[in-house]
């Protein structure tokens, strides 16, 4: 009887390990830059840094905070924190590959062209928390990009932080 119950005992607890949530196999988002030129940009829902030559405006958003960033090769970069932040489903194609990574520890879903010209990349995060009985997302991402701009935008995502 007492094996049964040792048994009955490890059976439960190792089930209980196969039911880990998805992100805690996620890896977190690094990369390595010189972060010297990058100045802090913060938000009041998030913070990152951006290249100091980076210009910004806030255009009004209808229901969410919206920055957009011009880099230094002109390239427009969007960001949307809100309800109905932009999932980027309509860049997925088979030019554009996809991770899911941690970013802050938020699973995140990166998107960036394999190879050619016109470079997307960009993050969208689900769900970072509830306002009443809103989900919050958020989105960073920009179309077109010169090389240079889509490696700036990934060393900008890699270091988001949120403030909940």
């Amino acid at each position: 009887m007492k094996s049964l119950r040792l048994i009955f005992i490890l059976f439960v607890f190792t089930s209980c390990q196969n039911d880990k949530p998805l992100k805690n196999h996620l890896e977190e988002f690094k990369r390595e830059f010189d972060s010297a030129s990058y100045v802090g940009f913060e938000t009041k829902f998030y913070k990152m840094l951006i290249p100091k030559d980076w210009k910004t405006s806030q255009p009004q958003g209808i229901d969410s905070f919206v920055i957009r960033y011009v880099t230094s090769d002109s390239d427009t970069i969007y960001s949307d924190f809100g309800w109905y932040s932009n999932n980027l489903i309509e860049y997925e194609n088979e030019n554009v590959q996809i991770d899911y990574f941690l970013i802050d520890n938020y699973k995140s879903k990166i998107i960036q062209t394999k190879n050619g010209k016109n470079k997307i990349v960009g993050v969208y995060i689900e769900n970072l928390w509830k306002e009443g009985k809103q989900k919050v997302h958020f989105n960073f991402y920009g179309t077109n990009l010169s090389e240079k701009s889509t490696e700036v935008v990934l060393n900008a995502i890699s270091n988001l932080k949120f403030k909940r």
